[in-house]
């Protein structure tokens, strides 16, 4: 599915589809985004009462990529670990911050329609 892409995949990209994926099977239908989001917010939550909450944060994704595995078992390709894209390094330091579709991604070129002027990913 990558092949021919500049797409890496990483440990912490397969860990956040691990809980997407989770959401999916447990929330199905229109308001997914919605469950993805108060999912994180709640594992966000939970980890800012810990010492290190970046650290618990993770551990909590990698918690659920390791579900994900046992039940789905392991891709058999190779993970070419290299620098991503600056776009996905932004990504990930949002995603880290505690971004959400609550808060909204601001993306260059929206036009405000009325509703939400931060335009929303």
């Amino acid at each position: 599915m990558i092949d021919g892409t500049r797409a890496v995949v990483s440990v912490k990209l397969r860990a956040r589809v691990s809980l997407m994926r989770k959401v999916i099977i447990d929330h199905p239908g229109d308001k997914y985004w919605d469950e993805v989001d108060r999912t994180l917010d709640t594992l966000r939550a939970v980890a800012k009462t810990k010492p290190d909450p970046a650290k618990a944060l993770a551990k909590a994704l990698k918690a659920s990529l390791d579900k994900d595995r046992a039940t789905y078992g392991q891709q058999t390709i190779e993970i070419e670990e290299g620098e991503p894209d600056a776009w996905v390094l932004d990504l990930n330091e949002a995603v880290e911050r505690g971004a959400s579709t609550k808060g909204g991604f601001a993306v260059e070129g929206d036009e405000p329609s009325g509703e939400d002027s931060a335009g929303q990913v």
